[in-house]
């Protein structure tokens, strides 16, 4: 997903490609990043911190508008989301058991409405066996960013008019109340707190904190070790929190969050900035949203046909078939990669259409290679 930021900043798309990348992994079964499920909470800071460097920019150019706001939203979101709605349907049609698509409809009438965070806190665990048979169980991390995209606009906009423009202490209360009501909710509702926005609402909020702070102005070798914080409380999480060990999720959250949130702040003028904005990460980074969209109802399909586990050769088919319609959208209109912000995006883009498209081909074959196993309804 490109950067919307004001000014750009390619270490920014960088950590989008630690996010991707890391829950990439997880839900491929990785046993090396058995916390990889933590990028989504790397998502949720970038979005705030973007979303609202766009509000003040607005703000101070007495230019903001609601509805441009919203049309913006929608115009980068729904696009891409519906092509992904309308191809898994498909696919869910032809491969789905009579009981399995009416709970599948349920969950696209939901994830249509941005509610499925809503749905799927009633009716699966995240952390589950069934939850591997959800084509759509992905989009609950995207209905609680629509519907905070929804609300904060309004929230910034009275907090701007009340307090003329000083806005970093209401935003860090909310932000702090919203932790509070995490934790609450984590000791008695631990699965609404993963997945209601009160109770994540404070993961966008560090990322919107942290926009209202100016540039970082310290010296490289404070930033360099704020960096090197930022990496070990990133990744260490990733590396050490298991779907067995999570008890409570937001002591795994914070240290992320706030990793991600250095990184953001300090990496600019680093090494870990300079790795964060290779060109390739940039490339993942920018790409991040249509992966995103694409990979689980991939690797959903692919389940059915060859079990929980997948053998690698399998496994690398249905990334590929996920890889060849998001190299479509992106190369040719709905993603929109700016070559202004990477300018190696357009070889880039070539080398990919170049060699993804073909895999469409291999990945369809591997999957025609075995029959869907039988199945009882409901036995998943």
């Amino acid at each position: 997903m490109r950067s919307d930021s004001p000014t750009y900043r390619p270490h920014i798309d960088g950590l989008r490609a630690v996010a991707i990348l890391s829950v990439l992994s997880y839900h491929a079964g990785a046993s090396w990043l058995p916390g990889g499920f933590l990028g989504v909470d790397v998502f949720f800071v970038v979005s705030g911190f973007l979303i609202t460097r766009i509000l003040l920019k607005d703000f101070a150019a007495s230019s903001f508008s609601l509805w441009e706001f919203y049309k913006r939203r929608i115009l980068r979101i729904v696009p891409a989301l519906a092509v992904v709605l309308v191809a898994t349907t498909l696919a869910a049609m032809a491969l789905l058991l009579p009981g399995e698509l009416l709970d599948y409809s349920r969950s696209l009438i939901n994830a249509s409405l941005s509610i499925s965070n809503i749905y799927f806190w009633h009716s699966i665990d995240y952390f589950g066996r069934a939850a591997w048979h959800m084509p759509l169980l992905h989009t609950w991390s995207l209905a609680i960013e629509e519907q905070f995209y929804l609300l904060y606009p309004v929230l910034l906009w009275l907090f701007h008019t009340v307090f003329r423009g000083r806005l970093r202490s209401p935003v860090l209360v909310l932000t702090l109340l919203s932790l509070a009501a995490c934790w609450f909710m984590d000791q008695r509702w631990p699965t609404a707190a993963f997945y209601l926005l009160p109770a994540r609402a404070w993961e966008l909020g560090i990322g919107c904190v942290l926009a209202t702070c100016r540039d970082s102005t310290a010296s490289r070798a404070v930033s360099t070790a704020c960096s090197v914080a930022g990496v070990v409380l990133l990744l260490v999480p990733m590396a050490q929190a298991t779907a067995e060990s999570v008890g409570s999720l937001w002591p795994k959250s914070l240290p992320t969050c706030l990793g991600t949130a250095l990184l953001i702040g300090f990496a600019e003028r680093t090494i870990v900035g300079r790795v964060l904005s290779w060109r390739p990460i940039v490339f993942i980074g920018l790409v991040s949203y249509s992966l995103y969209l694409w990979h689980w109802p991939v690797l959903v399909f692919a389940r059915l046909h060859y079990g929980d586990r997948l053998p690698a050769l399998v496994l690398m088919g249905a990334i590929r078939i996920g890889l060849c319609p998001f190299g479509c959208i992106v190369f040719w209109g709905g993603e929109a990669v700016s070559e202004r912000a990477v300018p190696s995006a357009g070889r880039a883009a070539h080398r990919v259409r170049r060699n993804l498209l073909p895999c469409r081909v291999d990945g369809i074959r591997l999957c025609a290679e075995k029959k869907p196993q039988e199945r009882e309804p409901g036995a998943r």
